[in-house]
């Protein structure tokens, strides 16, 4: 899964920034674009306030993402360099941005993105975590985080997490993430039951949860967890394989092998070419002795994609051992036959 978590094999974790990898262009804000082209005829020196959002505004007409970060990391600098109240200023650029049709955090927010798909994420995070020290705001502090999580820093992400004194309930689960990145699970699970207790709908922090549950090997709190995910969102391949991942680590569990088997099998026609689903899928129908199950996953197998997949691959035996021990032979057969034509 990717660091942020996505909800879905391709899909965007609901506590991150609003996603966009490409440069945001001043031109696609005419009322900006406005104020900015009167104010660059200007002379003299303008408020702190304007100089922040005209540092925005550079940013945004700088056509490459990469110079686009960087423009407005240099800005960051300036900005904290002046003697002045820096979040009173920090709010009066927000405000006039927001007249605009700009919100300053939300553009920050797709910088954010941005800042990792164009290789300049250490800088912005960097930039972030001082503005954040500067302009004490939870949100920046989460978007630092957030840029520390994506780029790997799990220590970075739980020590900007723990700078935050309030109770917020996505700080709460980008820490909580960090800490199971960081072989913490017991310290996980108590930073994101109070994110769970804080947003009961916010299924990330479910699915955290969950996982965390599952590394210390409380199968049944995790088996209750993925349940609320599924309650939140129905339907989600991404909690469909936790529940297979969990109901096989107790394999005699007649009832969460029926319930992994069901959810898990709804996503079989998607992700029929999806190493995860496949194997766990079979291996649910070879513990429940489902043998059209079986033959159906046989059946609509991408054996093209599956046969690339060392994961799968290493799973042949088993499975095959599978089929031999409950007389599948038929199923044997085309399974076998799948493979070697994907093979050739």
């Amino acid at each position: 899964m990717p660091k942020s978590d996505a909800m879905a094999f391709e899909g965007q974790d609901r506590d991150e920034p609003s996603r966009s990898d490409d440069a945001i262009a001043l031109k696609d804000y005419p009322k900006l674009a406005a104020w900015y082209q009167a104010r660059a005829k200007s002379t003299g020196t303008s408020p702190p306030a304007e100089e922040l959002a005209r540092t925005v505004c550079a940013a945004m007409i700088a056509g490459d993402p990469r110079r686009s970060i960087l423009l407005w990391t240099s800005g960051v600098d300036a900005f904290l360099d002046g003697e002045f109240d820096h979040q009173k200023v920090f709010l009066e650029a927000d405000s006039l941005l927001e007249e605009h049709d700009v919100g300053l955090l939300d553009w920050l927010g797709r910088m954010a993105h941005i800042a990792i798909s164009a290789d300049v994420g250490v800088a912005f995070f960097d930039a972030t975590r001082r503005l954040a020290d500067a302009v004490p705001l939870t949100a920046l502090r989460f978007l630092s985080a957030w840029t520390a999580l994506n780029l790997g820093d799990y220590r970075a992400c739980a020590d900007e997490c723990e700078t935050v004194g309030e109770p917020f309930a996505a700080v709460h689960t980008l820490h909580g993430q960090a800490l199971l990145e960081l072989g913490e699970p017991g310290e996980a699970i108590e930073i994101l039951r109070v994110s769970v207790s804080l947003a009961p709908e916010e299924i990330i922090a479910w699915f955290q949860l969950t996982k965390a549950y599952m590394v210390t090997g409380d199968v049944s709190r995790a088996w209750d967890c993925a349940g609320t995910c599924e309650r939140l969102v129905p339907g989600n391949p991404e909690v469909a394989l936790m529940k297979s991942l969990i109901a096989l680590q107790e394999p005699q569990d007649d009832q969460r092998i029926a319930g992994a088997k069901r959810s898990l099998g709804a996503q079989l026609g998607s992700f029929s070419g999806n190493s995860d689903v496949v194997s766990n899928l079979m291996e649910l129908a070879l513990l429940s002795n489902d043998m059209g199950l079986a033959a159906e996953i046989v059946r609509l197998a991408q054996f093209d994609r599956l046969a690339k997949s060392q994961l799968f691959l290493g799973k042949l035996a088993t499975i095959l051992r599978g089929f031999k021990t409950r007389g599948w032979h038929e199923v044997a057969k085309n399974f076998l036959d799948g493979l070697t034509a994907a093979a050739g």
